[in-house]
């Protein structure tokens, strides 16, 4: 049997594992999507909820790092390097794979409690799986890809970037934090930051846990926040900019006052950024129309038309 694993012996000094913990829309994969663009790292989302243990229909761990190692693929063709396409995985796809980064979203939902009821040993065989993915094995990839035809390939998982992230509801409340030690609170620097023990009594096995010491928080956004992102490049106004641009009609920058308003807005919706995704979508396409039916070449978003009673679809 002939094995492909990376062979580059692994610096002592590996990035530890974290876990971001924060309500919906505040940017937690964005934070890291963006710095591993930034720092030209392979990088893949997994769903937490698709995770399955072996031998069940959905997704496995070796999959995750199949998608891993594609994505590898892709970097080293984005940066011009020699890729032998005819070969489905090589080595320096994988030695690359090994520097990425996988971040699990909704990882919060693979807590065990009572309520999971049968789906509680699935999470616990999940959570257990991730512990082998995490301390370092060497796995199988390439086989759901590209059949067992081709040799075999390993990949050491040792310094593959492990990423957990979720919302965590209900991990504040005190039948949680009643359960800490009683002189816990002393070593703290913030009594309100979640900590290892209680991701535990939320329903995460101790060793998982130990292996995830980097607990980052997102506190919701405010309504500040929600006006710089308004303001900013990548602003959702800006694709009805665009739309807009592309029928030869001009949308002016809206003014400060209106983008106060959406952002009292957003903050009471409780859904993050995608929040205001929300809200323009349910104003700006009818507004869009009939500013196109008039005949004007210059579209103003003020405050006033804002304020305007959106029409129901009864009312056309």
């Amino acid at each position: 049997m002939h094995l492909n694993w990376c062979h580059k012996p692994l610096d002592a000094l590996l990035p530890p594992n974290g876990l971001l913990i924060g309500p919906t829309g505040v940017g937690k994969t964005h934070t890291i999507r963006t710095a591993c663009a930034l720092l030209d790292l392979p990088f893949v989302v997994a769903d937490a909820t698709s995770l399955v243990p072996s031998g069940i229909v959905g997704e496995q761990i070796e999959d995750i790092l199949e998608r891993l190692v594609e994505s590898a693929r892709q970097l080293r063709l984005s940066r011009g390097e020699p890729v032998d396409l005819d070969v489905p995985i090589d080595r320096a796809d994988l030695d690359l794979a090994r520097t990425g980064v996988i971040f699990i979203d909704e990882f919060d939902k693979l807590a065990s409690s009572e309520a999971a009821g049968y789906e509680e040993p699935i999470r616990l065989t999940v959570q257990r799986r991730l512990l082998k993915l995490i301390e370092g094995s060497l796995l199988r990839v390439g086989v759901k890809r590209h059949g067992t035809d081709h040799p075999d390939h390993y990949i050491n998982t040792m310094g593959i970037l492990i990423i957990g992230s979720g919302a965590f509801t209900g991990i504040d409340t005190p039948a949680i934090r009643s359960r800490r030690a009683p002189n816990m609170l002393a070593d703290l620097v913030d009594p309100l930051e979640v900590v290892s023990t209680d991701l535990v009594q939320y329903g995460f096995i101790p060793e998982l846990i130990a292996r995830m010491p980097v607990l980052i928080q997102y506190r919701p956004l405010e309504k500040q926040d929600f006006v710089e992102i308004l303001k900013g490049e990548f602003s959702p106004i800006r694709l009805w900019q665009r739309y807009c641009a592309a029928f030869d009609m001009d949308f002016a920058d809206p003014e400060p006052a209106v983008l106060q308003l959406i952002a009292e807005q957003a903050v009471r919706l409780n859904m993050g950024a995608r929040g205001l995704q929300q809200l323009l979508f349910q104003r700006l396409p009818a507004e869009i129309f009939e500013f196109e039916r008039s005949g004007q070449k210059t579209y103003h978003l003020t405050a006033e038309r804002w304020r305007r009673p959106r029409r129901s679809r009864s009312q056309g």
